[in-house]
């Protein structure tokens, strides 16, 4: 890994074939305008599911939302604090970044979701 020193000016990102670029813009300690290009960053949410759930089988349905335009890549267990509290969470990555918003959604209406986490913030 290479590590540059910049000042940040902007940052912004655009899907490059079916791939989400992150883009961020600075002037180097040279005083040269730069411009690094994140290629392998991905979107992603987390999802509290509630009490008593069998969190594989809503691993599972998360999964299956998965479409061609923006799949599902991986639904994995983590551990996040929630109100201070630790719990555990489902952490959902796509591809798309304007996907998002659709996932959040359909599983924000799954009986077995208590509430979806960090859905909203912008990707870049």
């Amino acid at each position: 890994m290479v590590t540059v020193r910049f000042w940040f000016l902007d940052i912004n990102y655009q899907v490059v074939g079916r791939e989400p670029h992150i883009m961020i813009w600075g002037i180097s300690e040279n005083n040269e305008r730069i411009l690094i290009i994140d290629k392998k960053f991905r979107p992603y949410f987390y999802v509290l599911p509630r009490e008593n759930i069998d969190v594989n089988k809503l691993t599972a349905r998360i999964k299956m939302l998965s479409s061609a335009r923006s799949p599902i890549t991986s639904v994995e267990i983590v551990e996040k604090k929630y109100f201070g509290k630790p719990v555990k969470v489902l952490k959902v990555k796509t591809v798309i970044p304007d996907q998002v918003p659709k996932y959040r959604e359909e599983i924000r209406k799954m009986p077995e979701v208590k509430e979806v986490l960090e859905a909203d913030i912008r990707f870049s």
